[in-house]
């Protein structure tokens, strides 16, 4: 059996793990991105590496509808996008 240390039990918010950051991307004709800005910093983007969409808990009022797009960077980095289709609001998602 297990004592009662007595301590209260921690009822602390609880916070997202890898919450996007809304960010500002520059789109082509066909609303694909080809630039993103972060703290104002540009980066271009070389190619969509993959890209795919996903519709969730469409049963809720407030349902996921978001297109991914994993991208190369101009300097080689890889980073992974959305934007979500309902406020057409553009994230990186924390990989």
């Amino acid at each position: 059996m297990v004592k009662n240390s007595r301590k209260k039990i921690r009822s602390c918010a609880i916070h997202l793990l890898n919450k996007p950051i809304s960010i500002y991307v520059e789109e082509d004709n066909l609303s694909s991105p080809t630039s993103i800005f972060i703290n104002l910093n540009k980066f271009t983007i070389t190619s969509i590496q993959d890209f795919w969409r996903v519709d969730d808990e469409w049963w809720r009022d407030e349902y996921i509808s978001r297109i991914y797009y994993k991208c190369l960077l101009r300097d080689g980095l890889q980073i992974t996008i959305f934007r979500d289709i309902q406020t057409s609001i553009w994230y990186k998602q924390n990989d």
